[in-house]
């Protein structure tokens, strides 16, 4: 069973974003209750696999019971049961493999966190990346209009184009001030994702993400029925079921409680020219459960055999599950990927090819500030169409990671220790 330190950064994180995810694992107040969680069950096999306590018994004799080796006055008793062989063994394995459970569990915390860390992440990128893009088109405009306004000072010009100008850039404005909130917001969750309730320290702009290659099917399908938490959640509940089964059958076999008792003579009552006289007695005793409940056993087995059909289900249908799941994560980062390179192979180019074309023109008086403004448009409805695809793929890599079960960058996982 892997150790807490799983839940460490193997070494220093080599950028912001592994710094990040390495400290939302380790300050996750529920990772740290799942993890505790699976602490408390792992201490219990030992538990379960103990002797019940001895019993001690004491009895007093308010009233002398006479004998014919003197009066019974005290009596003093020890027992101990002893549970039909098997039945301690099976409860055991029971209790570990319900241990094993909460562990699982408890890997399953750090996948969804880790998950939900890539996601803001990419979040993150989307408004920085876009806020660097409408700020310099934002900048190009303002001089456009001081432009417009320079020509009508001196007659070449129209006030109408000022107001193309002057609006087309408060549009933009408008735009950063809104992309700027959502990205206050994105900052305050992934603070909450480490723990911290307080608002955050600034966050450094976040504009070049690691896009990480995208694996085959085959390979992400294979890896989500070796890693999946979910899947192992299910497989111990399985075994653990398997041993419920088991116990419930013991049950029909009885236990065994050996004991002695040591009764203490009245000396004084000794009654003369009898054997053993004031000799205090010590008896040997043996009790035997009878387990004669037979509706009570049987429904016990029944109830332990229709846990295990369920549990069995449960582990089909979310084998099922997490193969649908892997499938839509992998057609969507794929479907993401290849519209980002598309945009970046020829649209992008295209549409800059056009922008820096039309402000050459306008600077010489060949391109009216309209068909400017019209080109601007396209040109920056472009740039944020690579910035929104590129923060699909990441957000859809992330989903494919939590499908999966396991960090499919190399990078990050040479440097957090997140392995099954």
């Amino acid at each position: 069973m892997a150790g807490v330190s799983a839940l460490r950064a193997e070494q220093p994180a080599a950028n912001p974003a592994d710094q990040f995810l390495a400290e939302a694992l380790v300050t996750n107040p529920g990772i740290e209750s799942t993890r505790l969680e699976w602490a408390a069950m792992a201490e219990m096999p030992e538990v379960v696999a103990s002797l019940p306590d001895p019993m001690v018994s004491y009895g007093y004799y308010f009233t002398s019971v006479q004998t014919r080796v003197g009066a019974m006055r005290q009596r003093f008793g020890i027992s101990q049961k002893i549970p039909f062989p098997g039945k301690l063994g099976t409860a055991k394995a029971r209790s570990a493999a319900d241990a094993q459970v909460a562990f699982w569990k408890f890997r399953g915390a750090m996948r969804d966190v880790f998950a939900q860390g890539r996601t803001l992440l990419a979040d993150l990128y989307r408004a920085d990346e876009a806020i660097v893009i409408l700020r310099d088109q934002e900048a190009l405009l303002r001089k456009s209009a001081a432009s417009a306004k320079a020509l009508v000072e001196t007659n070449q010009g129209s006030l109408a184009n000022i107001i193309r100008a002057d609006v087309a850039a408060e549009e933009i404005s408008t735009r950063i001030a809104q992309i700027d909130a959502e990205r206050t917001g994105i900052v305050a969750r992934m603070a909450a994702l480490r723990g911290i309730a307080e608002p955050d320290a600034a966050i450094a702009r976040y504009t070049q993400p690691e896009l990480p290659p995208l694996p085959s099917l085959v390979e992400l399908m294979k890896w989500s029925i070796e890693a999946n938490q979910e899947l192992k959640a299910a497989q111990a509940a399985i075994s653990r079921d398997e041993l419920a089964v088991r116990a419930a059958a013991l049950e029909y076999y009885p236990d065994v409680t050996f004991g002695f008792d040591y009764t203490i003579l009245d000396s004084s009552t000794v009654m003369p020219d009898t054997p053993d006289n004031g000799s205090d007695p010590i008896m040997g005793t043996v009790a035997v459960n009878v387990p004669i409940w037979w509706d009570k056993l049987g429904a016990q087995k029944r109830s332990a055999t229709a846990r295990l059909g369920s549990s069995q289900a449960r582990r089909a249908q979310l084998a099922a599950d997490v193969s649908a799941n892997v499938q839509a994560a992998y057609a969507m980062a794929r479907t993401m990927r290849e519209q980002r390179d598309r945009y970046i192979r020829e649209i992008l180019p295209q549409a800059r090819q056009a922008w820096e074309s039309t402000i050459s023109g306008y600077g010489s008086g060949t391109v009216s500030l309209t068909d400017l403004l019209d080109v601007q448009r396209a040109y920056l409805t472009a740039e944020i169409g690579r910035i929104d695809r590129t923060a699909g793929y990441l957000r859809a890599f992330a989903e494919l990671e939590r499908a999966v079960g396991v960090p499919l960058s190399s990078n990050l996982s040479k440097n957090l220790k997140l392995s099954n």
